[in-house]
């Protein structure tokens, strides 16, 4: 009985193991898509000197921001950072760090481009999805509102 026992065990491990270790390179790898994007999309925005340059970046930048979002979505549904084990969570501590720079320079570039609202207006569509965009309107519409004199 106690052999019988020990023989489940082990096939249980032996078939769980290879599951939570494909889980892990998947994470790690969508990781690192996101981080190919994010990285892409920052060097798209470094081409942009002038309206024409804008014109010619902007229907790549839509479709990288696309991918970007795509990838967002599946990291989000497959990794849940409060529930992994302590080899997962340094490798992906790693990746996710480099993702962090990537989109610190992603945002960086947005904000130069933001102070020529002519290089914001050739981006078209795909400024509006850049994620700096959203806080930058917000920040905007707040500033709008208290400007506003008070009956």
């Amino acid at each position: 009985m106690r052999i019988a026992r020990l023989l489940f065990i082990l096939v249980a491990v032996c078939t769980l193991l290879p599951a939570c270790t494909s889980r892990r390179a998947q994470n790690e790898k969508l990781q690192r898509q996101w981080n190919a994007k994010c990285k892409e999309a920052a060097d798209l925005l470094a081409s942009v000197k002038d309206v024409p340059s804008a014109k010619a970046a902007e229907p790549k930048l839509k479709s990288v921001l696309q991918e970007l979002d795509a990838v967002g979505n599946q990291l989000d549904k497959s990794y849940d950072p409060e529930n992994v084990d302590a080899i997962e969570s340094r490798a992906m501590a790693k990746e996710v760090a480099e993702g962090i720079a990537e989109m610190q320079r992603l945002n960086a570039e947005s904000l130069r481009i933001s102070e020529s609202p002519e290089l914001v207006a050739a981006l078209g569509e795909s400024w509006k999805k850049l994620p700096v965009a959203m806080m930058l309107e917000a920040g905007s519409a707040l500033q709008k509102s208290k400007s506003k004199p008070r009956p």
